[in-house]
């Protein structure tokens, strides 16, 4: 998930969430989507490091039998 603004937009979607369930008084689902914001927040913007990627594999002769 490399583009900044897939990053963004789900993190604030789901911490949108999260206020909005707040507001309305569902504290459950408040706490539900509001923590579930701030893991994405660490996850895709504190911690995230863009030239991390899953190794190249190389397919050798032995792989394709």
């Amino acid at each position: 998930m490399r583009p900044l603004w897939r990053r963004l937009l789900i993190t604030c979607l789901t911490l949108a969430w999260g206020v909005f369930e707040a507001v309305n008084g569902n504290t459950f689902w408040a706490l539900l989507f509001l923590g579930s914001g701030a893991w994405l927040a660490w996850a895709l913007h504190i911690t995230y490091d863009p030239n991390a990627g899953p190794p190249n594999q190389k397919t050798t002769e032995k792989d394709e039998i």
